[in-house]
């Protein structure tokens, strides 16, 4: 599916359909409430502290390690929000982002390493897995 999508996405026809960013948005709007409404942070915090504390670890040090890198390699406060948004929340709410930090020229790089990165993690993981299948039997 991951390969289908991405050779779809390059079709022109698939790219001058009018009105996708604002379409995007509208949806990703309505996904959020969605998915904020089911939310429970008693039962979270109650329930599963040790996971809270491990996703907290995982976020926090992702962004850390992104940001240590692009401060060795000289890349702008700007990019590294918009990549660092598209690698740890993912691609949709680089738009988001891009508009709070008036920095609208950044969507579709940001879009684009995030996409690149599921498509990689697809692939690594499958390779993975089968590497794994064939160690353990």
């Amino acid at each position: 599916m991951t390969t289908l999508s991405l050779g779809v996405s390059l079709l022109p026809a698939v790219r001058s359909i009018p009105m996708t960013f604002a379409a995007g948005e509208y949806i990703l709007y309505i996904f959020c409430i969605a998915v904020g409404a089911m939310g429970n942070i008693s039962t979270l915090l109650s329930g599963a502290p040790t996971y809270f504390i491990y996703v907290a670890i995982v976020l926090f040090g992702s962004f850390i390690l992104h940001a240590l890198l692009c401060a060795i390699f000289k890349i702008d406060v700007d990019t590294m929000l918009i990549v660092s948004t598209s690698a740890i929340c993912s691609p949709p709410f680089v738009g988001v982002v891009a508009v709070a930090i008036k920095a609208r020229r950044l969507i579709v790089p940001g879009i684009t390493t995030g996409i690149i990165g599921y498509a990689a993690g697809n692939y690594l993981g499958i390779a993975l897995a089968q590497l794994l299948h064939r160690i353990g039997g």
